[in-house]
């Protein structure tokens, strides 16, 4: 587990388990993620969500997709997928970047005000 913080200086957690699979030339990585924040919607609550690497990888960012229903701001809420251009990790990707900064990036977006608040889809439901 990893101590981050909200955008209103609460910890937060980050715990995450990561299995990699190779599809053709593609790498999949499958996240299982867990946040524990206090006082938000995402407390206590695991997510599934797999991270796709094509052949581009890592010039180019993976794409982010959620298998458990979540409602954030920068998800899809047809498919699930973490829409790049609503993600600043994402549209800002850098080489450099790593799975761990994306989960961290996310859990603090679940953390963050227009997201800690919202209304979630009941658990055991997926996209």
């Amino acid at each position: 587990m990893r101590g981050i913080a909200s955008s209103d200086g609460k910890p937060i957690g980050l715990s995450f388990n990561i299995s990699a699979s190779l599809c053709n030339s593609s790498l999949m990585k499958t996240a299982q993620v867990s946040l524990f924040s206090p006082q938000c919607v995402h407390e206590g609550r695991i997510y599934q969500l797999k991270l796709f690497c094509d052949k581009d990888y890592p010039e180019k960012p993976p794409s982010v997709r959620f298998h458990s229903r979540i409602n954030m701001t920068c998800v899809n809420h047809e498919t699930g997928l973490v829409e790049p251009k609503k993600f600043v990790l994402l549209t800002n990707w850098q080489r450099e970047y790593t799975m761990e900064d994306i989960l961290t990036q996310l859990k603090k977006e679940m953390a963050a005000p227009q997201n800690r608040k919202l209304v979630q889809p009941p658990e055991g439901t997926y996209f």
